[in-house]
C-alpha cells in the first residue's frame, strides 16, 4: 500500500529557529533539518517550503513500520491540537538525524586523521632525503 506524507515541525533552539521536515514514502522516512533566522507564521512556513523544497538535503533513516488503524477524524484533530501545545524535546526522526550526523562526523574525523598521518610520514621522508643529500659529499 502506497503511503505518503510530510510532517513539518518548527521549534526554537537558542538562538535560531529550526524547521524539521519529515517525508514518508511507502515504508521509508527521510528527514531534513533547516535553520531559519526568524520565527515564521504558518503562511510564511508554507511559502518557504514551496520555495526551498527542491534544495532541501534529506537524510534517509531506517524503515518505519506504522500500524494503519482507522481513527476517528475528530479524535485525530484533538490529538494534533494536543501535540501542538506540548513542546517537542526530541522525536524519533531527530534522534535518527543525530545518529546520521554522528556517523558522518566520525567518518570525517577518521579521514582527517589519515590525512594528517600521511602528511607526517611525507615530512619525515623529506627530512631523511634532505639529510642524505647533505651527507652525500663526505
Amino acid at each position: 500500500m502506497d503511503k505518503t506524507g510530510i510532517v513539518l515541525r518548527v521549534f526554537f533552539e537558542d538562538p535560531f529557529w529550526i524547521i524539521w521536515v519529515e517525508v514518508y514514502v511507502d515504508d521509508r522516512q527521510m528527514i531534513s533539518r533547516n535553520v531559519i533566522p526568524k520565527e515564521f507564521n504558518d503562511q510564511e512556513v508554507y511559502h518557504w517550503i514551496i520555495q526551498h523544497y527542491d534544495h532541501l538535503r534529506f537524510c534517509s533513516t531506517d524503515n518505519v513500520v506504522e500500524k494503519s488503524i482507522h481513527k476517528n477524524p475528530k479524535r485525530s484533530i484533538r490529538e494534533i491540537a494536543k501535540q501542538m501545545k506540548q513542546p517537542c524535546v526530541s522525536t524519533k526522526s531527530q534522534n535518527a538525524y543525530k545518529k546520521a550526523m554522528q556517523t558522518f562526523l566520525i567518518q570525517q574525523k577518521k579521514e582527517h586523521h589519515q590525512d594528517v598521518s600521511s602528511q607526517k610520514v611525507e615530512r619525515f621522508e623529506k627530512k631523511q632525503q634532505k639529510k642524505k643529500r647533505k651527507h652525500r659529499g663526505r
